[in-house]
């Protein structure tokens, strides 16, 4: 790959990065795993980079590839989900004690339970903070049918969750 494309990937790849950052350690449920899942999507993607015809599609088509990536993985062994203090302490922020941390992991777990595509879905939409639309871009089907997945997935680990665990999402999704 020569030194202009590497640089226009960066130009398209750095705005997105947290995001994908975000998603990749979410469904990849720990630090190590997420940072592996990132580092195959992004050698991935810049080995194709040339490629792709409309650069400004980046985001959908890494979300795409880390998907995909990770559900292969999860193929080949099965999905075990855990999730540590640290990271959970990166992602919510340093404010949270040791009681919602625990709480958030329960709920974690229970959502790593819904079908793959809804639990997709509310990664994207609520760590990664994708628009309806680039979620659209990144699993394919209609806008209809992310805004069903969205609802019902919602709906489902609702059903799931105690009172409390309940609060503790109402309080994690309006960091």
């Amino acid at each position: 790959m020569r030194h202009t494309e590497r640089q226009e990937f960066i130009k398209y790849y750095e705005p997105i990065h947290s995001s994908l950052d975000r998603y990749c350690r979410v469904i990849s449920g720990n630090k190590m795993d997420g940072e592996d899942l990132l580092h195959d999507t992004v050698l991935t993607t810049l080995n194709s980079f040339s490629k792709l015809e409309n650069k400004q599609a980046l985001l959908s088509y890494m979300f795409s590839v880390a998907s995909r990536i990770h559900f292969k993985r999860a193929r080949r062994k099965k999905f075990y989900s855990e999730w540590d203090s640290a990271e959970l302490e990166k992602f919510l922020g340093n404010e949270v004690d040791l009681d919602r941390q625990l709480e958030f992991q329960m709920i974690y777990e229970k959502m790593m339970t819904l079908p793959d595509r809804m639990k997709e879905t509310l990664i994207l939409f609520y760590v990664s903070d994708l628009k309806m639309e680039e979620i659209h871009q990144v699993q394919g089907g209609s806008l209809s049918g992310v805004k069903l997945r969205l609802k019902r997935g919602k709906e489902k680990l609702l059903k799931m969750l105690t009172d409390k665990e309940k609060s503790t999402l109402i309080y994690m999704l309006s960091l």
